[in-house]
C-alpha cells in the first residue's frame, strides 16, 4: 500500500473514532428518566409525541400538611410529601378511605371544624387538587362525583370513620370502612411536633381556621438558589437542535430560536418561553379530565427541571379546561414548603392546545437546602400582622425573589 493510500486511510479511521466517540458520549449522558434518550431527541421529527419519552418518569411527590388530633392535643408536619416515609401510614388509611366511601352527604364548615374535635387525621394538599389527580398519586379510586379537593380528614365518630373533604368553598361527607381502632392507633402513636389550627386561637380570629400553625418553637433551613441554564436536553424535549445556527438576540439578551412553527426563547433570569406546533404530551387520544392534563404536565415540565439539573418539586396551583385544551400553573416546593415567586406569577404556566404544548413559561431554578436558618417572626406577631387580611390563611414558605439565599417566613394568601 502507497504511502498516501495509508495516511488516507488513517485519516479515515481517525474520523470514524472521533464519530464513534462522539456519538458515545451522546448516549452516555442520555437523560435517565426514561425520555428515550438525548440522540433520539436529536434526531426525532419535531412532530414526534413525547408522551413515550416520559411514560417511566415517576410524577413528583405531592405537597401537604398534615396532622393527627387526639382528645387534647395535636400532633403534624407543616412540610411533608406523599414520598415521605411519614406518609405512609396516613397515606395507607387515607387510600382506604377514599377506596371504600359512600353514602355521600353534603357539609359545611362547622360540622368539619366540629369533626376537629375528636381523634382524626387531616390532609391539606395546599391548593385544590382535581380529585383524580389526587386519586392517580395514592393509586385508588376516589368517590363518584368528587372533582376538586384540598382538605380531608377522616375522623372518628360512634365507632365509625368518615370521611370529610373539601375544596375550599363546599364539604362533602362520606361513610367508609377505615378501622376506628386503626386510625385511633395511629394518633396515639404519633411522634411528630405539635400543631394547632388557626380556629382554636383567639388571637388568630377573623383568619381562615383551618391554617395549620406549630405550637412549639419551629425553625426552618435557609435554600440556597441559583439558576439554572437551558442546556441541550431541555432544548432536545422542546424540539430544538441545539446546534442551530437560526436564532438571534433581542435587545434586552433574551436569545430568539426558531425551529419550523415554533420558537423558543431564553429570557435573562433563566426564563424560557416557548410557543409552537408538533409537541405533544400524548401519542393518542386526548386527557380524559383536568387530573390527567394537570399529571401530564407536572410530568412534562419535571422532565425539562430535571434536565437543567434542578430536583426542585412542583406545586399545583390551578389547572383548568378551555375551548380546545388546558391551561395549568405551577409554583415550586422544598420538602413540602411551598415556593412563591416573589412577583406572586407562577414560576410555570402550561397551555395545552388538545394534547400538545401551544405555550410554555418557566423560570430554572434549582434549591439546595443549607444548614443554616433565620429566625421567625415569633407566631403572636405573625397573627396580628395577618389579621389585616380578612379570611387570609397563614403558612410558612419561601419568596424567591432572584437572590441566591432563600429565608423561610409566614405568608398570608
Amino acid at each position: 500500500m502507497s504511502r498516501a493510500a495509508k495516511n488516507k486511510l488513517q485519516n479515515f479511521l481517525i474520523v470514524l473514532l472521533s464519530v464513534t466517540a462522539t456519538l458515545l458520549f451522546l448516549q452516555n449522558r442520555r437523560l435517565t428518566r426514561g425520555d428515550g434518550g438525548l440522540l433520539s431527541r436529536l434526531f426525532a421529527d419535531p412532530g414526534t409525541a413525547i408522551a413515550d419519552s416520559m411514560g417511566q418518569t415517576e410524577a413528583a411527590a405531592l405537597p401537604l400538611r398534615f396532622a393527627a388530633a387526639g382528645d387534647y392535643a395535636a400532633y403534624g408536619e407543616l412540610g411533608m410529601t406523599t414520598a415521605d416515609e411519614a406518609f405512609s401510614s396516613p397515606g395507607a388509611l387515607l387510600r382506604e378511605a377514599l377506596g371504600s366511601a359512600s353514602g355521600r352527604q353534603t357539609a359545611d364548615e362547622t360540622a368539619f371544624l366540629a369533626a376537629l374535635e375528636g381523634t382524626a387525621l387531616y390532609y391539606d394538599f395546599l391548593t385544590a387538587l382535581p380529585a383524580s389527580l389526587l386519586g392517580r398519586h395514592l393509586d385508588c379510586e376516589v368517590p363518584q362525583g368528587l372533582e376538586q379537593v384540598r382538605y380531608l380528614l377522616l375522623s372518628v365518630q360512634g365507632g365509625s370513620v368518615f370521611l370529610y373533604c373539601g375544596d375550599g368553598t363546599s364539604d362533602l361527607r362520606y361513610q367508609t370502612k377505615v378501622s376506628a381502632p386503626d386510625l385511633t392507633a395511629l394518633v396515639n402513636r404519633c411522634e411528630l411536633p405539635g400543631v394547632v389550627f388557626a380556629g382554636q386561637l383567639s388571637q388568630a380570629e377573623g383568619l381562615s381556621p383551618l391554617s395549620l400553625l406549630p405550637s412549639e418553637e419551629v425553625s426552618l433551613p435557609q435554600l440556597s438558589a441559583a439558576s439554572c441554564a437551558a442546556e441541550s436536553s431541555l432544548w432536545n424535549l422542546l424540539g430544538f437542535n441545539p446546534r442551530t445556527n437560526n436564532y438571534y438576540l433581542e435587545s434586552d439578551g433574551t436569545q430568539v430560536i426558531l425551529e419550523g412553527e415554533s420558537t423558543l426563547r431564553l429570557q435573562p433570569g433563566s426564563v424560557i418561553r416557548y410557543e409552537g406546533r408538533g409537541l405533544s404530551l400524548r401519542d393518542q387520544g386526548s386527557f380524559s379530565d383536568a387530573g390527567d392534563a394537570g399529571e401530564a404536565g407536572g410530568r412534562f415540565l419535571s422532565a425539562l427541571l430535571q434536565s437543567c439539573g434542578s430536583g426542585t418539586g412542583l406545586l399545583l396551583r390551578q389547572v383548568q379546561a378551555t375551548a380546545d385544551g388546558w391551561t395549568m400553573d405551577f409554583d415550586y416546593h422544598a420538602g413540602g414548603y411551598p415556593i412563591r415567586s416573589g412577583s406572586g406569577a407562577a414560576m410555570a404556566s402550561l397551555t395545552l392546545r388538545g394534547t400538545e404544548v401551544a405555550e410554555l413559561e418557566l423560570t430554572l431554578r434549582r434549591y439546595t437546602v443549607t444548614e443554616e436558618s433565620a429566625p421567625l417572626l415569633p407566631l403572636t406577631q405573625a397573627l396580628a400582622i395577618a389579621r389585616r387580611y380578612a379570611g387570609a390563611e397563614v403558612s410558612l414558605g419561601y419568596l424567591d425573589g432572584g437572590g441566591d439565599t432563600l429565608s423561610a417566613g409566614w405568608l398570608a394568601e
